[in-house]
């Protein structure tokens, strides 16, 4: 997982801790690829796409884990 690094440095961080360091990190993500939704963004439609999905794969991180020590950050669509 992307956030291994700070765990190992702070073993004791509660949970909930580490959910709200995750879902900084996906907001971040999320921000950064707000432009591919835009109708002039350049992209096809398939890539649109990749990215509609890429982008509610970073909304559902909390939703598929359920320990966020097993949490993994969606990859960047294809060609990205």
């Amino acid at each position: 997982m992307l956030f291994d690094f700070l765990w190992s440095a702070y073993p004791d961080l509660p949970d909930e801790t580490k959910w709200g360091l995750i879902e900084t990190y996906c907001v971040q993500l999320l921000s950064r690829c707000t432009w591919t939704q835009m109708p002039d963004s350049g992209l096809t439609f398939t890539q649109q796409s990749a990215w509609l999905d890429y982008r509610q794969a970073l909304k559902e991180v909390k939703e598929t884990y359920a320990n966020p020590d097993e949490a993994v950050i969606p990859s960047l669509p294809e060609g990205a």
